[in-house]
């Protein structure tokens, strides 16, 4: 019962690709971040006792689920597309549409706040070259000192962006689909190896952070599933039980690298979710997990407009920390799923449509 040595029978079409429990996942990470980020906000609601912020789990967490299940669905996606002519291309095309529209959306309502209400901002207006490195996905030092994108969350796609170049380099090499995967993580372990040995200039000192690693642990499991291995339930229980333990201990309060702290943990999470069959569960609630996941690029992208609206509308209510948590991160669901459906979707499903066209 607790590993079988045979692949399971193939899904039918219709849930061949859906991965629900990843769907599942990818909402669970980007609520961590929300959640981290609604607590920062809850103190302005707190009486005189104050407000002490939840720990029960590093929150940021999210992030590092967020690159493994990247790394997972990368090469999962792309099965049967290696050695092929133009799949490199095709592949940066897709993931170019996939990241690029509603993120230049978020970051342009952020300059539009930015230069109408500045003071609704908690940070100075960003000049011409942070705008234009900004939309283009290159990691530089801002007037604060920090590494960070005008529209701050974008570090985090600074680093996917890199991913998919780099992996789209390896498949322009004709390579096998374990030798390109290969190739990837050979590219990240030695620029990660570099930059502990050596003072890397910006931007390579940005990717070399060993967090770029957690892109490859999620490629390494995309390969272990298709091996045929599955663990039971008993085993993927205790996996994810494992990992929830490991993250409530939460090890970089000890000094513990992240990528270590928090990549394996969130690894075997999506080890846990991926290793097995797919579950059984009624529709409704499949297709709103499908739903959920769908739109976590949006909730990830869009939380904070949310959080700070929600702030704003109720500063003067009397309400508490916790209200304020929970009527925000409803808020922000409530507007990730609305833009992911109005503006996501048909957004991607046009410039697909276009990208098919395009092809002989």
């Amino acid at each position: 019962m607790v590993l079988h040595l045979t692949p399971p029978p193939p899904a039918p079409p219709d849930r061949a690709q859906r991965l629900v429990l990843v769907q599942a996942l990818r909402a669970i990470a980007a609520l961590f971040v929300v959640f981290l980020h609604a607590q920062y906000d809850a103190v302005h609601f707190a009486g005189p006792a104050g407000f002490a912020p939840l720990r029960a789990l590093p929150w940021e967490v999210g992030v590092d689920i967020f690159f493994v299940i990247s790394g997972f669905v990368i090469v999962h996606a792309t099965r049967g597309q290696f050695g092929r002519a133009g799949a490199a291309g095709g592949f940066l095309a897709r993931r170019l549409i996939r990241i690029v529209p509603l993120y230049w959306l978020a970051t342009g309502l952020f300059l539009l706040i930015a230069f109408v209400r500045p003071a609704a901002l908690n940070s100075p207006p960003p000049s011409g070259a942070d705008i234009a490195a900004s939309f283009l996905f290159v990691p530089y030092v801002n007037s604060l000192g920090a590494v960070q994108p005008v529209l701050t969350l974008g570090w985090t796609l600074n680093y996917e962006m890199a991913f998919y170049l780099v992996f789209a380099a390896a498949m322009a090499a004709g390579l096998a689909r374990a030798r390109t995967v290969l190739l990837v993580a050979l590219f990240f372990c030695a620029l990660t190896a570099l930059g502990f040995l050596v003072a890397l200039p910006m931007p390579l000192s940005f990717w070399a952070n060993p967090m770029a690693l957690e892109f490859v642990a999620g490629m390494g499991i995309a390969l272990a599933r298709d091996t045929g291995g599955r663990p039971g339930i008993i085993m993927r229980t205790v996996l994810a039980a494992a990992a929830i333990r490991m993250l409530h201990d939460d090890l970089t309060q000890d000094g513990v690298e992240r990528a270590l702290a928090l990549g394996v943990p969130a690894a075997m999470l999506v080890m846990a979710a991926v290793f097995g069959p797919e579950p059984r569960m009624p529709a409704p609630l499949a297709r709103a997990l499908v739903l959920l996941g769908d739109a976590s690029y949006a909730l990830y992208l869009f939380h904070p407009f949310a959080l700070r609206a929600t702030r704003l509308m109720f500063s003067d209510s009397g309400i508490g920390p916790a209200s304020y948590i929970a009527i925000a991160t409803v808020a922000a669901v409530v507007l990730a799923v609305a833009v992911h459906l109005a503006f996501e979707r048909p957004v991607m499903r046009y410039l697909r449509g276009r990208l098919e066209k395009g092809r002989p």
